[in-house]
């Protein structure tokens, strides 16, 4: 995310999230519109991990600096099929807000 490489990131979604998608271009072009005010991303934070469904879920909060503010997300991975893939994550909340 740091590096704004979405054709990276898109290679790592879930197969239903790919699905939402025309293409790894759209995904890109979405990124890209969306997410172009990131300048830094890290992870903070113990990272949780469960189970069900057959599945392993894990979820790691994420620090994210923009160039108006700051916020924080979380985003979610599940073990399936002998790799991990992003599932999805909680829209960004700015620091300092409810």
């Amino acid at each position: 995310m740091r590096r704004h490489d979405w054709r990276a990131f898109y290679g790592m979604l879930a197969p239903e999230i790919v699905g939402s998608f025309k293409s790894e271009s759209d995904f890109v072009s979405t990124m890209d519109a969306d997410s172009g005010d990131i300048i830094d991303a890290q992870l903070v934070g113990l990272p949780t991990m469960s189970s069900g469904g057959g599945y392993t879920y894990f979820s790691q909060d994420l620090s994210l600096t923009m160039k108006a503010s700051s916020g924080s997300t979380t985003i979610y991975l599940v073990y399936e099929h002998g790799r991990w893939y992003v599932l999805g994550s909680d829209p960004v909340r700015e620091q300092g807000r409810s």
